[in-house]
């Protein structure tokens, strides 16, 4: 998939990076498979999900008209 607008070509910089960088900070990620790398990546998502809104302190985050 090629990214078309300007927001996906943002967020596909932004996994870009964070990959390199994943990879040169952990390299035993490089050592597992695309499945188990997923679900790892997935818990990590929904830790800083968890930790910049869900369990945010700042009532701002938690409205849906924001």
């Amino acid at each position: 998939m090629k990214p078309a607008t300007p927001e996906e070509k943002c967020y596909w910089v932004d996994a870009v990076c964070l990959a390199e960088a994943f990879n040169a900070r952990f390299p035993w990620l490089r050592e597992m498979d695309g499945e188990e790398k997923g679900g790892i990546m997935q818990d990590v998502k929904d830790r800083m999900d968890f930790l910049t809104i869900t369990g945010s302190l700042n009532q701002e985050l938690k409205d849906t008209h924001y």
